[in-house]
């Protein structure tokens, strides 16, 4: 699997849940079926959008030839810009960064 780097915004729950479990998973994941992600250039447009105000927010770095299938390239939103997509848990192993955001 190629070497890309994405970005997903993680809230604290979530993340002490993986801490404990090994893998990480979001509401997404069971709503949607996917993780929400992105590239590090979409990131500003993504905080923007979906999380201003939002608190015990962080922000997770993701090495995809660490996950179990590739990322999915997609726009359910309508519009040109395609985000990642993650089909699935994401191993802790495959999370090489965390940050706080907010």
């Amino acid at each position: 699997m190629q070497h890309t780097t994405l970005l997903h915004i993680a809230c604290a729950e979530d993340l002490a849940q993986a801490d404990r479990v090994g893998v990480y998973r979001a509401a997404s994941l069971d709503t949607e079926g996917f993780l929400h992600c992105c590239y590090p250039h979409q990131l500003p447009g993504v905080v923007s959008r979906w999380f201003t105000g939002a608190t015990g927010l962080f922000l997770l770095t993701i090495d995809t030839a660490q996950l179990d299938a590739p990322p999915v390239l997609e726009n359910t939103t309508g519009g040109d810009e395609l985000f990642p997509h993650v089909y699935g848990e994401i191993p802790m192993t495959a999370i090489t960064a965390r940050k706080a955001l907010a």
